[in-house]
């Protein structure tokens, strides 16, 4: 890391004074603190330190912005929290002299201040309130993980274009607009800069500095060429959206070089803008083959609401609807749907498994509650895929039905394509793991969340068998955390009570025994084989979803006792159900700050 002169003395004893690991301090020794630090400029993308590098001091975060990542076995990267200006790293290791437990990466060019071991060292044996001072931070976060997100300090976001023709003047004041309406937005861009300013490179680093404290978002909007203030936009972005026309020919342009990064996660997110009105995107896979983005957004100029989407993501609060699997249960979600919306609680992802893969995907396709009842009820009630029996050698039922029901709701749909966000599980019966489809064709991927083992035959995949995601993960709430920041709202609508039997039968009765009641209509209550089935498939999941309500900001646990899992001919009233109950809930709940509700 490049070192640079310390600032003045005033200067430099202002920023430590708002450290809050310093206030509270005199001004003596906040100048002594100051004379032991050396002073640092990391660029955007370096690593600062790495999981298991020795500690060599304690780092203040003069400005600018950093992650801190987990790097687990298997090579996945976790990003544990955001730190911004007045925050502190590695106080454990430098207290401890234990390794770094994480990785830090500076997102953009970041200014930090390093008191290192020995300058520690004198600082505490002369102010032992600086031990007390640091045992009460420790103690809000110390732990086998990484501490949660502090004073996240302002978030820079670049707003760059892929050629000229992109309106990227017009899609920026959309998107401060909507920034402007979670806290406050500063937009910048070179004719917003004083001539005087820009071409004082110190004097411009000072005064964002400045503005980075007064304003919860900078937005920098980008020339359309790579100018110098286009290449100052992209150092300076804790991450950059880049803004194409999805209709155009799928090209990066000069943005191509300057995108590459030599190290850690990607943080360019692509934005493709929708300037006419028409069905659904298309086309998506071309456009996320040119680069590692780390997301994609499809946003409709026409839509308000897609710029306050795009904003929540920005700010790391993107609403997430989970939904569990509970085959005819699960049109109880479409009555969820409605209330969601009557509430004005927006929906900026989803996820799901086995029927509720079915309706999250067509939510994420952009159908209206009411259409999703009318496409279920001509799918499911009319085509009735749970009734075509087969010769029970590989399951009881063919797939034939259900794949034609699949395609006539979701057709040659891609799930790079839809409007929102959208992922399902399946479950890899061959390596007993959950699969996780978050590309490729809807079919065929809702298609393998919804395949009951013994029910209905497996798909095969490269040799894998692919079986109902409900065997493993019945409500993947894990996997929506997974996709990154954001409140989480889960709809489980499993039983409690499930398979049962007429408490007058001592063993289970004959095949002829219940044909024959049947027949006299004297016949009690005992489950069938796609009852048992379907409960001992899915038994162990149900429960931990259960345990997995405490980790969302919202959990509905639907009442869904009374209705059969194969019985589809009461869909209206099982959506009703969903409707009813949640409209209610949501009446009498406080909702946590970090899901919006519109008035």
């Amino acid at each position: 890391m490049p070192e640079i002169p310390a600032p003045p003395a005033a200067e430099a004893r202002n920023f430590l004074s708002s450290v809050p690991l310093f206030q509270g301090l005199d001004e003596p020794t906040i100048d002594e603190v100051a004379r032991h630090l050396e002073w640092f400029l990391i660029p955007g993308g370096q690593a600062l330190c790495r999981q298991g590098d020795p500690s060599d001091g304690l780092y203040l975060v003069v400005s600018g912005r950093l992650s801190i990542v987990r790097e687990l076995p298997a090579g996945e990267q976790v990003v544990l929290s955001h730190v911004g200006r007045g925050d502190t790293l590695g106080e454990v290791a430098a207290l401890t002299g234990n390794t770094r437990s994480a990785t830090v990466r500076a997102l953009r060019d970041s200014v930090l201040a390093r008191l290192t071991h020995t300058g520690l060292d004198r600082l505490l044996e002369r102010h032992p309130k600086l031990i007390l001072a640091l045992t009460r931070r420790l103690a809000t976060w110390i732990g086998p993980e990484a501490p949660p997100e502090r004073g996240r300090g302002c978030v820079a976001v670049a707003v760059t274009s892929t050629r000229e023709e992109v309106p990227l003047p017009e899609v920026a004041a959309r998107l401060a607009a909507a920034l402007s309406r979670i806290g406050p937005t500063l937009h910048l861009s070179s004719q917003r800069i004083d001539p005087a300013l820009a071409s004082n490179e110190n004097r411009l680093g000072s005064w964002i500095d400045e503005q980075e404290a007064r304003h919860s978002f900078l937005l920098y909007e980008a020339d359309p060429g790579l100018t110098s203030w286009t290449r100052r936009c992209l150092r300076q972005a804790d991450r950059v959206l880049v803004v194409a026309i999805a209709e155009g020919e799928p090209a990066l342009g000069e943005l191509a070089n300057v995108l590459l990064r030599c190290e850690g996660r990607p943080r360019e997110e692509l934005v493709l803008l929708h300037l006419r009105r028409k069905e659904r995107p298309r086309g998506t896979a071309r456009w996320l083959g040119l680069h590692s983005f780390l997301r994609h957004h499809h946003i409709r100029m026409e839509v308000g609401g897609d710029f306050d989407r795009l904003a929540r993501f920005v700010n790391g609060t993107p609403v997430g609807l989970v939904l569990g699997g509970g085959g005819a249960r699960g049109f109880a979600h479409i009555g969820v749907f409605r209330a969601l919306e009557e509430a004005g609680i927006p929906i900026d992802r989803v996820g799901g498994t086995s029927m509720g893969a079915v309706m999250a995907g067509l939510h994420a396709r952009g159908f209206a509650w009411k259409d999703m009842v009318r496409l279920n009820r001509w799918g499911w009630v009319r085509y009735k895929p749970h009734k075509l029996y087969t010769l029970p050698i590989i399951s009881l039922l063919s797939s034939r039905k259900a794949e034609r029901m699949l395609d006539m709701m979701f057709g040659d749909d891609q799930i790079e394509d839809l409007w929102l966000p959208f992922f399902c599980v399946s479950t890899n019966l061959t390596r007993a793991e959950v699969v996780v489809h978050r590309f490729g064709e809807m079919e065929r991927q809702v298609g393998a969340s919804m395949r009951l083992p013994g029910v209905v035959p497996p798909m095969v995949e490269n040799g894998n068998l692919l079986v109902d995601g409900g065997v493993l993960n019945n409500l993947p709430i894990d996997v929506m955390r997974r996709q990154g920041r954001g409140p989480i709202i889960a709809v489980d609508v499993s039983a409690a009570i499930d398979v049962r039997a007429d408490p007058s039968y001592q063993v289970a009765p004959s095949p002829w025994q219940l044909l024959v009641g049947q027949w006299r209509k004297t016949a009690k209550p005992f489950p069938n084989i796609l009852q048992l089935l379907h409960r001992s498939a899915v038994l162990a999941s149900d429960i931990y979803a259960r345990q997995a309500k405490h980790e969302v900001e919202l959990y509905i646990d639907l009442p869904m006792d009374q209705f059969d899992l194969f019985n589809v001919e009461p869909l209206n009233e099982i959506v009703e159900v969903g409707y009813q109950f949640t409209k209610d809930l949501l009446s009498r709940t406080q909702l946590p700050e970090t899901i919006p509700r519109s008035a």
